[in-house]
């Protein structure tokens, strides 16, 4: 879990050192969880947003809170829209990564990437990683973005597959 300004860090490959700032009545909270059991992975994250001392699933009214998660939900509905079997990974990062930008967000960590039993061997969604969506079976979409200029880190993560040539959101 990461708030406030925290949610800026990129922790993804070091060791979680949880922070004991309290959260306050206007702030955001990501919570990313990564369990397994019996060979088979997970993975999820989600920021909530923290209005008034309200915590939302979807913000009611802050503007880098609305921008946030309006480029999160843009860049989700995206990968619905351009993902087919055959498109490698460094072509999807190149895809969400220029919506990222047309949206005046910056990238704070990886894009997403496959999900398996031995999780030490992910495929990442990054420069050069030329397996393609359907090679991986399970891969994920986790964009950690920042709105240009702003204070707060913005995460969600769904894990998504292929039924023929068709995306679907698990």
């Amino acid at each position: 879990m990461l708030a406030g300004e925290h949610t800026c860090l990129a922790i993804s490959r070091e060791a979680y050192v949880p922070d004991r700032a309290p959260l306050k009545s206007h702030d955001v909270l990501t919570i990313d969880l990564n369990p397994a059991m019996n060979g088979y992975c997970g993975d999820l994250a989600r920021t909530y947003f923290i209005e008034d001392g309200q915590v939302r699933c979807v913000p009611h009214r802050d503007g880098e809170f609305l921008a946030g998660a309006h480029a999160q939900a843009s860049l989700h509905t995206l990968l619905l829209r351009v993902a087919r079997p055959e498109l490698r990974f460094d072509e999807l990062y190149g895809i969400v990564k220029d919506a990222a930008d047309r949206l005046e967000c910056e990238l704070l960590d990886y894009l997403g990437h496959s999900v398996q039993a031995d999780m030490s061997a992910l495929d990442f969604i990054a420069p050069n990683v030329t397996h393609t969506l359907g090679e991986a079976g399970l891969f994920t979409l986790e964009p950690q973005i920042r709105v240009k200029g702003g204070r707060y880190g913005f995460k969600h993560e769904n894990i998504y597959s292929f039924a023929g040539t068709v995306l679907h959101e698990l």
